[in-house]
């Protein structure tokens, strides 16, 4: 086959002659599916499933066991020479919008001194200061929508949680230490879902990261060796959101199977199931002191669990159940300094709620377009949208 794909003669694009080249196919996509050998261009066309049949009627055949076994090694994964695990790359056509658009803003999140804001939109991150709006960094090379943002405790560390829809979930973390991101460079990444993240979170004191992705797993990460730790896997559907509590002991993760779940970090035990939403869960949170936990989604409401649970498993009783919006609820942010819990719905409302009864205080002006995030800052009384 490489006589024809090869560097100096790539018919239709198409190089065979080394494991990265194959793995990136050709003008008529990719020469093989790591893991489907069935569905790989390359096996069908040397079965003559498809035409035209390689290799060309002129030139040496392979045999039936030459077949099986290059079906027997995509299936296993289409591993390197070295054993490498390839990496999934999507080809997808590059169709040009009809008027120009504002990329969106995907997630937003202040440091916890409330000086800088970070503001994510398609496959880029912007570090802006807090009270002046002004740009300080644009950290570009993200595979995909950057969907969740997290600052580190100490402002030292920004995590972003991006991927590619169906192949893989990545945290990129950036470091300010010494003004890396100066250089345009991560210092590291996280990578060991099977689909798209929608979530992160990294505990006060920074030691334990944990993502949540599309593919109905939650994992929590050590932040120093970048290795996982507990892989939990009673989730149904997709994680859509992720909080620790403010000593890190508790994670908290809401999920597309109407549930949120409490779980000890330390151990990755299950504590408690909270099962009473009756829709999807798209926002989960705790309250500043630790002591309930919030949770918002796709039946309109807001519910407001005690925590019992922290050592062993324990019924955390449900507390308050309010009926906050016409639509499904999407974020929440909890404003310190004011007591004060935002939140926002598809229905492009906006509301604030006293936490002591949870009664709503105010219904704030109409939103242009639906919320993608609420920013809350700790430091002071304001919030974004």
């Amino acid at each position: 086959c490489a006589g024809c794909h090869n560097a100096e003669e790539a018919n239709g694009e198409l190089r065979l002659d080394t494991h990265a080249e194959m793995l990136q196919g050709g003008d008529n996509g990719p020469a093989l599916i790591a893991g489907d050998a069935k569905v790989s261009r390359m096996v069908r066309m040397l079965t003559g499933e498809i035409e035209p049949q390689m290799p060309p009627e002129d030139e040496a055949q392979p045999t039936a066991d030459e077949i099986a076994l290059i079906t027997k090694w995509i299936d296993a994964g289409a591993k390197g020479p070295a054993g490498a695990e390839p990496t999934p790359t999507l080809v997808t056509p590059n169709i040009k919008p009809v008027a120009d658009s504002q990329p969106s803003i995907t997630s937003a999140t202040y440091s916890a001194n409330g000086k800088l804001l970070a503001l994510a939109r398609f496959k880029t991150v912007e570090i802006r200061d807090a009270k002046t709006n002004d740009l300080l960094h644009t950290l570009e090379g993200h595979p995909g929508k950057v969907n969740d943002l997290a600052f580190s405790q100490d402002g030292k560390q920004l995590l972003a949680a991006t991927g590619v829809t169906g192949l893989y979930g990545k945290v990129v973390i950036w470091d300010r230490a010494a003004d890396k991101l100066a250089t345009g460079k991560p210092a590291g990444e996280i990578e060991g879902h099977r689909d798209v993240l929608y979530a992160v979170a990294i505990t006060p004191d920074g030691r334990r990261i944990a993502t949540g992705s599309y593919d109905k797993q939650v994992i929590i990460w050590d932040a120093a060796t970048k290795k996982p730790i507990h892989t939990l896997t009673q989730h149904n559907g997709a994680i859509f959101d992720l909080a620790f509590s403010p000593d890190g002991h508790l994670l908290a993760s809401a999920s597309a199977d109407e549930t949120v779940k409490i779980w000890n970090v330390q151990t990755g035990q299950r504590l408690d199931t909270l099962g009473q939403p009756e829709g999807e869960q798209y926002a989960v949170l705790f309250s500043p002191d630790g002591k309930r936990v919030i949770g918002g989604g796709a039946d309109n409401r807001i519910r407001v669990w005690k925590i019992m649970s922290r050592d062993k498993p324990r019924i955390n009783p449900l507390l308050h159940a309010r009926f906050a919006h016409e639509g499904a609820v999407v974020a929440l942010a909890w404003n310190a300094k004011e007591n004060v819990l935002l939140s926002a719905a598809e229905d492009r409302t906006l509301k604030a709620w006293e936490t002591k009864s949870f009664t709503e205080t105010k219904l704030f002006d109409e939103q242009s377009d639906v919320v993608t995030s609420l920013a809350a800052s700790q430091q002071e009384s304001r919030f974004l949208v």
